[in-house]
């Protein structure tokens, strides 16, 4: 249910608003990204959403992805052009996250 009312929210927003839509969407992917909803992260980047955008701490979508293993979303981020190397207002990158927690399969995503 949340991803589908996520989802119909993001297609509404970008057809009524598409500027509000553009500084919203940074809050949206963060969040699917760290729900591991794969649909909608999907959706937001291909609508237009920047896969590096960062949230007060300077987090991106891949680092949310790397802390919970989320393996499938990392991979899109990646290959929609998530910067890899991105630190956080404390120095941390999406690997040290992956790599503090021993996912491997992110970590060789990473």
């Amino acid at each position: 249910m949340y991803k589908k009312n996520l989802f119909i929210f993001l297609l509404i927003g970008s057809f009524f608003a598409s500027i509000a839509y553009a500084e919203e969407s940074v809050n949206y992917l963060l969040t699917a990204a760290s729900k591991g909803d794969v649909e909608t992260v999907s959706a937001i980047l291909e609508s237009g959403g920047n896969p590096n955008t960062k949230d007060e701490d300077g987090v991106t979508a891949l680092m949310y992805a790397a802390r919970k293993d989320m393996d499938k979303i990392i991979a899109l981020l990646i290959k929609k052009g998530a910067a890899v190397n991105a630190t956080e207002n404390n120095g941390w990158t999406a690997l040290m996250f992956a790599a503090k927690k021993n996912y491997v399969r992110s970590v060789q995503l990473l």
